[in-house]
C-alpha cells in the first residue's frame, strides 16, 4: 500500500493510525515517508494533533510511539542529554567542526570536545559513524538535532 501511495502520490502526507506496534514496523513506516504515526491505544487528541502537525508541514509521532522508539534504541537514552550537549551535537551533525562550534557558541574547543564526548558516552557510541547512525535513528525522538 505504501509503495503504491508513494509512487502515485509522492507528495501526499500520510498519517498512520494503527493497532500494531513495534520499532521495526514504525521505522519502516517512517522510512517509507509516513509523516505521522498514532497508536489506536493513544488518546484521540493525538490523532487530532497529528492531523494539525501534518497539515502544517510537520511530522508527528504520539508519545507512545516516541517512547517506544526511544526505549528501543539499543539501551541508549538520548533524552538524558543536556541542552548544551544537544546543541553541540546538532551543530556537529550539521557539518561544523569543533573549532567552528566553539567560535559560534563562544566557548573553548576543550569545552565543545568535552560536551561532544559526554554526549557520545551517554549514547553509548565511540566513533562519529556510530554517532550519525544513532542520531539518524533518533531524529523522531530528538527533532532538535535536525
Amino acid at each position: 500500500m505504501m509503495t503504491y501511495l508513494r509512487s502515485h502520490f509522492p507528495d501526499l502526507p500520510i498519517i498512520v493510525f494503527t493497532a500494531l506496534s513495534g520499532r521495526n514496523l514504525t521505522e519502516k513506516l517512517i522510512s517509507a515517508g509516513v509523516k505521522a504515526v498514532v497508536g489506536k491505544g493513544d488518546d484521540t487528541r493525538h490523532l487530532v494533533a497529528a492531523v494539525r502537525a501534518v497539515h502544517g508541514g510537520e511530522a508527528y509521532y504520539s508519545p507512545t510511539v516516541r517512547r517506544m522508539l526511544n526505549e528501543a534504541n539499543d539501551g541508549r537514552k538520548p533524552r538524558d542529554l543536556t541542552k548544551s550537549e544537544l546543541e553541540v551535537l546538532r551543530l556537529y551533525i550539521s557539518g561544523m567542526s569543533v573549532g567552528e562550534i566553539a567560535a559560534r557558541l563562544n566557548r573553548t574547543k576543550q569545552t565543545i570536545s568535552l560536551q561532544k564526548s559526554m554526549a557520545m558516552q551517554k549514547l553509548g557510541v565511540e566513533r562519529d559513524a556510530e554517532l550519525y547512525q544513532v542520531v539518524y535513528r533518533s531524529q523522531r525522538v530528538l527533532p532538535d538535532i535536525y
